[in-house]
């Protein structure tokens, strides 16, 4: 069993890192956008006759793209494809309807400080997700585990983290911190 959830695990990862490096790759992720503009000038040749000459002028106009936004995008779109449940995903209906019953799951942000001082789900602890090796020790095994961030991709990273340190009931919150709230849900501040 735990050999299969490792190896799921590596190809989850893999399959994020493979679609980053595409992504962060691609030329297409600064596009330069050619515009082509007819510009018409009239010039006098004499007192009574004018003509029109027209020429095609070329303007390149480079647009700054948040590659991080299109990554998540894209990312986002891959993970809302993978079946819930099969995949350790939990969407925010089902996680507020467990919270609401009393089951007992340690919900776990993994966002930056701002991000958790800006609101967060109730009840949730706070580990920045390059830090949860050290703080591994504030995590129960013997419990359900929901991890969150913004979106969900770096709670992905965080779940799969736990998973291959021996967490065996890990899932991430499908839409993340966005959706929960979103939903209208209760926000901590």
């Amino acid at each position: 069993m735990k050999v299969g959830v490792l190896a799921s695990a590596l190809i989850v990862v893999g399959l994020l890192v493979g679609l980053a490096a595409g992504l962060v790759a691609r030329p297409a992720l600064m596009p330069v956008e050619p515009v082509t503009k007819t510009v018409v000038q009239e010039r006098p040749v004499t007192e009574f006759r004018t003509f029109t000459v027209e020429r095609v002028v070329t303007v390149t106009v480079e647009q700054k793209v948040d590659t991080f936004k299109i990554l998540h995008q894209a990312v986002d779109k891959v993970a809302t494809q993978i079946p819930v449940g099969r995949w350790w995903f939990i969407d925010a209906k089902d996680l507020k309807e467990k919270l609401d019953a009393g089951e007992r799951i340690v919900v776990v942000d993994v966002r930056e400080r701002a991000e958790w001082d800006a609101g967060r789900i109730p009840g949730a602890i706070h580990i920045r997700l390059s830090e949860v090796p050290k703080h591994i020790d504030k995590i129960p095994k013997e419990t359900t585990v929901v991890v969150y961030c913004k979106v969900g991709i770096r709670s992905a990273m965080a779940m799969i983290m736990l998973r291959v340190l021996g967490y065996e009931n890990v899932l991430n919150l499908r839409g993340g911190f966005d959706d929960w709230a979103a939903r209208g849900y209760p926000v901590e501040k």
